[in-house]
């Protein structure tokens, strides 16, 4: 059976949720098979990188340490995806080319999703968030989601969504504030 076979096998009925061990266990069947996107998963000590996993699974804020973010917001993101949700992955710092490129192949090629990058920290300095906003999983940057709630906070209406922040612990060390008002994000700045 192929990734894309395993993958739609794992969608569970709308309004369900996926099985936190069949997902792990799909993620580790993907990341063994040598697929790009997930070599730093891969790489990471497998009891340890199967409890973060799990726990992006159930949702809320969860520390990952030194496991390999983007990795774990993909694979965060495959399940979202699975239960209906889009899944914004937001990063404040530049992403390696590279990894962008095998993470929406992974995502558009492998396993059919539309998959949709958006802002010069995902390598698409001309491409807007509010370009992207139909796709499954949307790589994007805190500023372009500020700027598209500004227009219209209405954005996340359309649906269920998820949002996945890659470096989110990084905002203590540069500065970054998110000014929320009622739930509803309202501006973003960074000091440096």
């Amino acid at each position: 059976m192929d990734a894309k076979q395993s993958w739609e096998r794992l969608k569970p009925p709308p309004g369900a949720t996926v099985d936190r061990d069949a997902f792990v266990q799909f993620a580790e069947e993907l990341a063994g098979s040598g697929e790009p996107a997930l070599a730093n998963y891969l790489k990471a000590e497998p009891k340890a990188r199967q409890r973060a996993l799990r726990h992006l699974l159930a949702g809320g804020l969860h520390s990952v340490h030194s496991l390999p973010q983007l990795d774990l917001c993909v694979l965060a993101a495959l399940a979202h995806a699975a239960e209906g949700r889009q899944a914004f992955v937001i990063s404040p710092v530049p992403v390696a080319p590279a990894l962008v490129q095998h993470a929406t192949q992974l995502l558009d090629k492998t396993l059919g999703l539309n998959a949709r990058t958006a802002g010069a920290l995902f390598g698409q300095p001309t491409s807007r968030l509010k370009q992207a906003l139909k796709a499954d999983v949307i790589f994007t940057d805190p500023v372009q989601l500020f700027e598209v709630a500004r227009e219209g906070a209405d954005f996340l209406q359309r649906g269920p969504a998820a949002a996945l922040l890659c470096e989110a612990d990084l905002c203590l060390y540069d500065s970054r504030i998110g000014i929320y008002e009622r739930g509803k994000p309202q501006a973003v700045a960074a000091i440096y």
